[in-house]
């Protein structure tokens, strides 16, 4: 198990027992044990449990709120919009074309083991 996931903030939805991440590549699998780090420090292992290909722009409303932790639909929206403002920023940099119709995967995930956020531990 050396697969990492990395978050830049602790969001709250990484509390639950399950929660979503939506990530660009399709790299894990179902069943798949991941090390989830928040700021470069570990914080549990998870397992996908679920995975879904989609276009940004069909994600599911209710995902949408609950992976932005958004409490109307409209406030998701406009995360995603800055979030794909981020990422449109970062694809010009890379020099890479972009647009909202390809896919992402949104994972679901299962926390197995999770360690108190006041014991965080470098690894």
């Amino acid at each position: 198990m050396n697969d990492k996931i990395h978050y830049s903030q602790h969001w709250r939805k990484l509390n639950d027992k399950c929660h979503t991440t939506i990530r660009k590549h399709f790299k894990w699998t179902y069943g798949q044990i991941l090390r989830e780090f928040v700021k470069g420090k570990y914080l549990q292992d998870v397992k996908v449990v679920e995975m879904k290909r989609i276009k940004l722009i069909d994600i599911d409303p209710e995902v949408l709120m609950k992976d932005t932790e958004s409490s109307s639909f409209e406030e998701a929206i406009n995360k995603l919009q800055d979030l794909k403002r981020k990422i449109e920023e970062r694809y010009k940099k890379a020099h890479v074309p972009y647009n909202m119709n390809e896919l992402f995967t949104v994972y679901s995930l299962k926390i197995i083991d999770q360690v108190r956020l006041d014991n965080w531990m470098d690894v």
